[in-house]
């Protein structure tokens, strides 16, 4: 009786735990340039693009630069507040490039804050290639 209660906890926490690890995956961040800086020092003006594949509404979400050689202006902070399951927010950023030549990164990692519909934090890191647009 004992080990049928310890098997059926700990199938519940594998599922429990499963959801929340599988959920990490089905974030996509995209990044995309719209004007580049004219001048090492100006800011690119940004669009990014969050799609929520979880199957669950995610609130709270905030996104910073996980990189060094840019910066966002104002507080460094873009906050997308909640995002509907199977959703997709998009929001412009000004982008300044720190590195002395003032050129962008092929990539962008993002710092991703946000919580679960079950009320749990979770914290991930999301790379984007910087694209171009068209």
């Amino acid at each position: 009786m004992i080990v049928n209660k310890y098997i059926i906890r700990s199938f519940a926490l594998l599922l429990i735990f499963g959801v929340s690890v599988a959920q990490a995956s089905e974030i996509f961040v995209s990044t995309r340039v719209i004007s580049t800086p004219i001048v090492a020092g100006d800011p690119a003006l940004i669009s990014i693009t969050l799609s929520n594949d979880t199957g669950g509404q995610i609130r709270n979400v905030d996104l910073r630069l996980a990189g060094t050689e840019m910066m966002l202006e104002g507080n460094g902070v873009l906050q997308l507040g909640t995002i509907d399951s199977d959703g997709i927010d998009t929001v412009l950023a000004e982008l300044i490039p720190v590195t002395n030549d003032g050129s962008l990164p092929a990539s962008i990692y993002w710092q991703m804050d946000y919580d679960t519909a079950a009320g749990n934090h979770q914290q991930l890191e999301l790379g984007s290639e910087l694209s171009m647009e068209e």
